[in-house]
C-alpha cells in the first residue's frame, strides 16, 4: 500500500481553514517550517504504508510531489489550539492547473515538532492525538528535514530557462497569497513626523527591510524601503537634520528581471511575483526587435513600445 499525503488525492478532504494573520507568532512558525522534508514512515488506518514522497514549504506557500504528481498551495495556521493545527487549500496541481473556486480543496490535522526542530509529525484529519487506528480515516506522517533552503516558485522566476519561468508564474498565479497592509500598521503608527532617519531605519530593522531607491530636492529627500515583495514604504526627510516629513506605504509587487543570453532571438517574458507578466520582450541577436511591452502587476499593460534595427 503506497501512502499519499492530501485528502485531495485519497478522497478524504477535511473543509476546515484557519486565518494565518491573526496571530503575530504564526510568521515565526511559519519559518521553523520552511524547508525539504521527507516522510519517514507512513500510517493509514493503523497500518504502516510506504511513501515517497516530499514536502517543501516556503513560508507563505507549500509544495508536495511524489515521482507522478504534484500539489502546491497555501498553508494556515491555528496557534490557539493544542496541539497546534495546520490546513492546506490546494489551489493547484500538476495534473489540472490551477485549482480554483469549488475545485479548490482543503486538508487540515494537527502537527508538533522535535525538540531539535528537524522532525515534523503531521497527523492529517487528527484533532487532538497523533494516531490512527482502523476505525477512521487519518493518516499519520513522520517527516525528516533534508534541508533548510527549498527553492519556491519566486525563485524561480529568476531562472535563466525560459520554460521554469512560465511554470513557476503558472503556480503563482494559482498560490500567490497578497499580504494585508495591516500587517505593516503598528511599526508604521511607531514612524512620526520629526524623528532622524537613524531612528527610522532602526524601527526598520527587526522587519528586514531593504533600502530600494533614493530621490533628492534642494531642500528635502526621500527614501523607499521594500518591506517585502508586496509593499514599499516612502519616507520624506529634510536635507538639514535627516528629519522625517512624511511617510507612505504603497503597493507595489516586485517583479523579477532576468538577462536572455547575449545573442538571444526570440521572446523573453518577466515576470511579477504574482505570477503576472512584468515584460515581454523581442529580441533578434541580443538586441531588442519588435515589440517591448511593459505591464502592471494587475496583468494591464502598461506601455507598448516598437524597436527596428
Amino acid at each position: 500500500m503506497t501512502a499519499v499525503l492530501f485528502g485531495l488525492l485519497s478522497g478524504v478532504v477535511a473543509c476546515v481553514s484557519y486565518a494565518i494573520d491573526d496571530d503575530p507568532r504564526v510568521d515565526k512558525e511559519l519559518q521553523r517550517l520552511k524547508g525539504r522534508w521527507k516522510i519517514v514512515t507512513a500510517e493509514v488506518g493503523g497500518q504502516n504504508v510506504e511513501a515517497d514522497e516530499e514536502f517543501c514549504f516556503f513560508t507563505t506557500s507549500y509544495s508536495w510531489r511524489n515521482s507522478k504528481r504534484e500539489l502546491r498551495g497555501t498553508p494556515a495556521l491555528n496557534l490557539t489550539h493544542t496541539p497546534p493545527q495546520i490546513s492546506f487549500q490546494h489551489n493547484f496541481s500538476s495534473e489540472s492547473g490551477p485549482l480554483g473556486g469549488d475545485a479548490s480543496q482543503w486538508d487540515s490535522g494537527i502537527y508538533k515538532f522535535s525538540d531539535d526542530g528537524d522532525v515534523l509529525t503531521l497527523c492529517i484529519g487528527g484533532t487532538d492525538k497523533f494516531a490512527t487506528s482502523n476505525e477512521d480515516r487519518r493518516r499519520l506522517y513522520v517527516l525528516k528535514r533534508v534541508s533548510s533552503d527549498a527553492r519556491s516558485p519566486i525563485d524561480d522566476l529568476a531562472s535563466p530557462n525560459q520554460a521554469v519561468r512560465d511554470k513557476a508564474a503558472e503556480v503563482l498565479r494559482a498560490t500567490f497569497k497578497s499580504t494585508p497592509e495591516s500587517k505593516w500598521a503598528p511599526t508604521i503608527e511607531k514612524i512620526t513626523k520629526g524623528q532622524s532617519k537613524k531612528e527610522v531605519q532602526e524601527l526598520l530593522r527587526p522587519l528586514n527591510a531593504t533600502w530600494e531607491v533614493s530621490m533628492g530636492t534642494g531642500q528635502t529627500h526621500s527614501e523607499v524601503y521594500r518591506l517585502d515583495s508586496e509593499w514599499l514604504l516612502s519616507c520624506g526627510f529634510h536635507n538639514t537634520g535627516d528629519t522625517l516629513i512624511d511617510r507612505k506605504l504603497t503597493r507595489s509587487l516586485k517583479h523579477i528581471w532576468v538577462a536572455p543570453p547575449n545573442t538571444y532571438t526570440g521572446v523573453w517574458t518577466a515576470y511579477f511575483v504574482n505570477g503576472q507578466k512584468s515584460h515581454v520582450v523581442n529580441y533578434k541577436n541580443g538586441k531588442y526587435f519588435g515589440e517591448f511591452i511593459s505591464y502592471h502587476w494587475d496583468g494591464s499593460t502598461r506601455s507598448v513600445q516598437h524597436y527596428s534595427e
